[in-house]
């Protein structure tokens, strides 16, 4: 029997640079997957999420703002950006909700590209999470952090390697046994 791995090499826990997120995806297209089959169920994935309550009462309230750029990511917010308009939903500029990452942050070390980076009060980070999203540096400009489901097959995720970064605190992680400090206790108090 193999042993218990904790925690599991899953898409909800593996953490990968953006370099190793891009071969994944060139192993669907390899496979027969268009690249823009691939963009449409991104942005289908991150369109119906925006539409959940949670955030579909703040585009409501505050609008969007679609920046497109060039390459994959910009086909994922070309095809939310229509979604969005096929709600019929008014848009104007007031919060930032960034696809895979703000623009201008490095995903593999979580620190600005130049001087500065987008501040997003959300990111969607497509398929698995990227490392650099979870580093200190990086936590001023990703916000709220989501993984967007992208169904990528179990044998994709197994071939990473071995001592591939994973991420506590993932959805469907039961932290019922653990204690929960007060509010107002000291350093000392929370274990």
């Amino acid at each position: 029997m193999a042993p218990l791995c904790w925690p599991p090499r899953d898409a909800e826990h593996l953490l990968v640079s953006g370099a190793q997120m891009a071969e994944l995806e060139q192993v669907l297209f390899a496979n027969g997957m268009p690249v823009e089959a691939l963009m449409e169920k991104a942005a289908l994935a991150i369109s119906r999420r925006l539409q959940e309550p949670d955030c579909w009462s703040q585009l409501q309230t505050h609008g969007a703002l679609v920046l497109v750029g060039p390459g994959h990511n910009g086909g994922d917010g070309l095809v939310i950006a229509r979604e969005l308009h096929l709600e019929r939903q008014r848009q104007q500029p007031d919060r930032l909700i960034a696809i895979d990452g703000p623009t201008g942050l490095c995903a593999d070390r979580g620190e600005p590209l130049g001087r500065v980076a987008a501040t997003a009060q959300r990111t969607f980070s497509i398929g698995l999470i990227k490392q650099g999203f979870l580093q200190d540096p990086a936590l001023a400009w990703v916000g709220e952090l989501e993984r967007i489901e992208l169904g990528l097959p179990a044998s994709l995720l197994e071939a990473l390697p071995t001592s591939q970064p994973r991420r506590l605190g993932a959805a469907g992680l039961s932290t019922a046994a653990w204690p929960t400090p007060a509010a107002a206790a000291a350093k000392y108090q929370r274990g």
